[in-house]
């Protein structure tokens, strides 16, 4: 594609060269916004539906809303952001130029299942003291789906919003953003460990650590030229399979 179609196509704002520093924004507003504000309030809301009777935050209906209406609102944060940048044409856009490769996708996914699958087998010749049935933050992402009339909410948060913001952080900002000051590849290591560290946040044994490794590929990511909608659907597959084969083994 020539530059000239590229500019018509997508405006300024989202070239290569232009660095997006109020995308960085969206991690201090989630932690103020979002953790802060958004929990107070849905607190205060629930503990005036049930009389201030019950310990809110130990119940899984109260942080499964939460954390529900955390994804929500961090996605319209980042929307507003970009209100005026064209963001919705140029997702669709994105999303259409998905099925040149969805094949890579698909076999993509394959070979990280295949690849996690062994990684679980090799586990079961470790000592007893460091295996594990489930990691710690597989663990809390199940809770989810403890409460039968959230499973559709739950599926949604966990399936679809989760890895769009993930991917949001993990690739587009780590990536795409912060790659154009210490370049692609070292964005891409840095994305790969801060991708892997926020999810062994909890652990409890060392090799809960290799599983996420695995997931946090970016191949497609890179592969697909940064399209941010390519590797989100690989993420959506992941965590998509990764649910459904736990809740069949429940």
């Amino acid at each position: 594609m020539s530059s000239e179609m590229n500019k018509l196509k997508y405006p300024e704002r989202w070239h290569s060269r232009y660095f997006a520093w109020r995308d960085l924004w969206l991690v201090p507003l989630y932690f103020i916004i979002v953790q802060i504000v958004l929990f107070s309030i849905i607190f205060g809301l629930m503990a005036l539906v049930t009389d201030g009777t019950t310990n809110l935050d130990d119940t899984e209906t109260f942080l499964i809303i939460l954390s529900f209406n955390n994804k929500i609102i961090t996605l319209l944060i980042f929307y507003l952001m970009h209100v005026h940048h064209d963001i919705v044409r140029i997702a669709i856009e994105r999303f259409k130029q998905v099925k040149k490769h969805l094949l890579f996708i698909i076999t993509t996914f394959v070979v990280v299942e295949i690849l996690s699958s062994l990684y679980e087998w090799l586990l079961n010749f470790l000592p007893k003291s460091l295996q594990f049935d489930e990691s710690a933050n597989d663990k809390e992402v199940l809770k989810m789906f403890d409460v039968d009339w959230l499973i559709p909410v739950s599926l949604i948060a966990v399936v679809i919003l989760g890895p769009l913001i993930e991917e949001l952080i993990f690739r587009h900002l780590i990536i795409h953003e912060l790659g154009k000051k210490i370049t692609y590849p070292i964005a891409a290591i840095l994305s790969i460990i801060l991708f892997t560290a926020v999810h062994v946040v909890g652990m409890n044994l060392p090799f809960e650590i290799g599983g996420y490794l695995i997931s946090a590929i970016v191949i497609v990511y890179m592969r697909s030229g940064r399209n941010l909608a390519a590797s989100f659907i690989l993420h959506a597959l992941n965590n998509g399979y990764a649910v459904v084969l736990a809740l069949i083994t429940i």
